[in-house]
């Protein structure tokens, strides 16, 4: 709880206060202040000197004056401070009054209020209303000397209404006493008669859910010339005559009211003050509930009778089922959005043209509004081709042939092939396109396994993809005509000569890292079938000498040199060690 010290006159102050005693002047307080600074090194003399109060942060509302019976020439003078207008919150430090000589405009520091444990004043983004009532007695001198300066137009205390004005009541009671008596007897009347009227409406600020609202209300700058005793929010159903309401307090003017889903409500606050209501605040009308969720839209398209069948589907509280719905939708050659509103959920847009390309997009609607947008689809009329065929070539480069399949049926014909290919060692796939049914690879690499893949695309889009087939980079096929021996050899000899066929050298010298010849007696066919037992000689031959002899040893089984039915085998060695190639002469 806040509490605030006695109040210290400034040296001004007490000045004006001693020639008031004195009856050499009349004062007025005219307004007072609140301050957030530090007063932690201020003493007595300090805060007396001052002639300015400082960091003023807000003006307050003198609203009532109060005499104090203990002592002679003091008076109180109630002061007020809100929150209304508050955008960053404080504590209210000190207090100070401000008054002014009659006769002279200047204004002086007339007193300091320090607080023991400040009030802190909230900021009213919340829309929670605070009030801040402070009474500050001051030595005055003679009390006739001075004015307060309050103005019945802002906030003033019900006891001071009593005091100073006539209510309308009053009035109607003095007339008719007088209305008894002669104009000589006629009864006295207040100098001043100043009604209290109607306050200023409040605004206010509804924020609905599902079944229920979120109410703020914010006070009006004119409070009618009296306290604000009250809100009142007032509710009904749009078809209902008579409205309910509730009572808002002064200080709690944020709150919830519960509803029933599904209904709509119109709604407007007033205010109250001891003698008046406000007039109502502008009327305001919302059905509760959520818009339709969950929005989606799908489709088939029919290319024989060139439709687009579509099917909205959604969400909505069973209180607010789904009303209507909307399929927005256009060519993507056209500027103009067009658009089918229906009941039911499925439709259809009919009269497409094949190969054009179609924008959709859907809303659902309910009675709280209609729901977010769909994401855009986007649709080709038409069907894609069939996945065609592919096969690899290696001739010193690597070459493919594409197969279409028979789509004669379909009316969109080809726009091009897409060619996937990769290393087999490689994650990620190449491509190019190409509308020739014959063609080589870019940039495929000798000694390299390939894998390739093909796709046909038309205005619809891409077919699937054919079968992946793989080939490795090399050309074994002439391996056997790259040594030619000498068969005119005696029957017994101990070498045979051979040739090594130039033009061929030069491509193979880039594939082939050696060539073995292995001389036995048999039909073998492979290397693995060439045992240590039956082999009879291997000579490795040098290609870069083009010519040259092997050496022909004796077989143990044998016991003769190069006998006919020697068979002279070629065992290849490919360059990246993947393969092999065994030829027979």
């Amino acid at each position: 709880m806040s509490s605030y010290k006695d109040t210290i006159l400034t040296q001004r102050g007490s000045s004006i206060a001693s020639d008031a005693a004195k009856g050499k002047l009349q004062f007025t307080i005219t307004r007072t202040v609140a301050s957030n600074a530090d007063f932690s090194s201020y003493n007595d003399d300090n805060l007396a000197a001052l002639t300015k109060l400082p960091n003023e942060i807000q003006n307050g509302s003198i609203v009532d004056e109060l005499d104090d019976t203990d002592q002679q020439g003091t008076t109180g003078t109630q002061v007020r401070f809100t929150n209304t207008n508050v955008k960053t919150a404080f504590k209210i430090n000190a207090v100070g009054l401000y008054a002014k000589i009659n006769g002279d405009d200047t204004e002086y520091l007339y007193s300091i209020t320090l607080a023991d444990s400040p009030y802190y004043m909230n900021d009213y983004s919340n829309k929670v209303y605070n009030q801040f009532d402070l009474i500050i007695y001051v030595v005055v001198g003679d009390k006739a000397n001075l004015n307060l300066n309050i103005n019945p137009d802002n906030f003033v205390t019900v006891a001071y209404l009593n005091r100073n004005f006539a209510t309308k009541e009053d009035v109607a009671k003095s007339i008719q006493v007088a209305n008894k008596y002669t104009d000589n007897h006629m009864p006295k009347l207040p100098k001043e008669v100043v009604i209290a009227t109607k306050p200023e409406s409040p605004s206010l600020e509804i924020k609905t859910n599902d079944s229920s609202v979120d109410y703020t209300i914010t006070p009006g700058l004119y409070f009618g010339r009296a306290e604000i005793e009250k809100f009142v929010l007032y509710y009904k159903k749009h078809t209902d005559t008579d409205y309910s309401h509730i009572d808002v307090d002064i200080h709690q003017l944020s709150g919830s009211l519960e509803l029933q889903g599904g209904n709509q409500y119109d709604f407007y606050a007033t205010a109250v003050n001891q003698s008046y209501e406000s007039d109502g605040s502008a009327a305001q009308s919302y059905i509760l509930g959520k818009v339709p969720y969950n929005v989606k839209l799908s489709y088939k398209v029919d290319v024989s009778s060139k439709t687009i069948n579509y099917t909205i589907t959604a969400d909505s509280n069973a209180d607010t089922p789904v009303t209507n719905y909307r399929l927005m939708f256009k060519d993507t050659n056209d500027a103009n959005w067009k658009w089918n509103d229906i009941k039911e959920n499925n439709y259809k847009i009919d009269g497409c043209t094949l190969g054009h390309t179609y924008l959709l997009k859907a809303i659902a609607f309910n009675a709280v509004g209609e729901s977010n947008v769909t994401d855009m689809q986007t649709v080709t009329v038409g069907n894609v081709l069939s996945a065609p065929q592919l096969n690899l070539s290696f001739n010193g480069s690597l070459n493919y042939q594409i197969t279409p399949a028979d789509d004669s049926s379909n009316p969109l014909k080809l726009n091009y092939y897409t060619i996937y290919y990769k290393r087999e060692s490689d994650m990620d796939w190449q491509t190019f396109r190409t509308t020739n049914l014959t063609g080589t690879i870019p940039n495929a690499e000798i000694g390299q396994t390939y894998l390739s893949q093909v796709s046909a695309s038309n205005s619809v889009g891409e077919s699937q993809k054919s079968n992946v087939v793989s080939i490795k980079m090399i050309d074994t096929s002439k391996i056997d005509s790259l040594l030619t021996f000498k068969t005119d050899q005696p029957q017994d000899v101990t070498s045979i000569s051979y040739t090594v066929n130039q033009s061929l050298l030069g491509f193979y010298k880039t594939k082939v890292a050696s060539i073995t010849v292995w001389q036995h007696y048999g039909n073998t066919h492979s290397p693995s079938d060439v045992s240590s037992s039956t082999v009879l000689n291997s000579s490795r031959v040098n290609l870069q000498s083009g010519n040259g002899t092997l050496r022909l040893m004796s077989g143990n089984a044998y016991g003769a040199y190069g006998k006919y039915g020697c068979y002279l085998y070629v065992y290849a060695k490919l360059i990246d060690g993947s393969a092999d190639e065994f030829v027979k002469f």
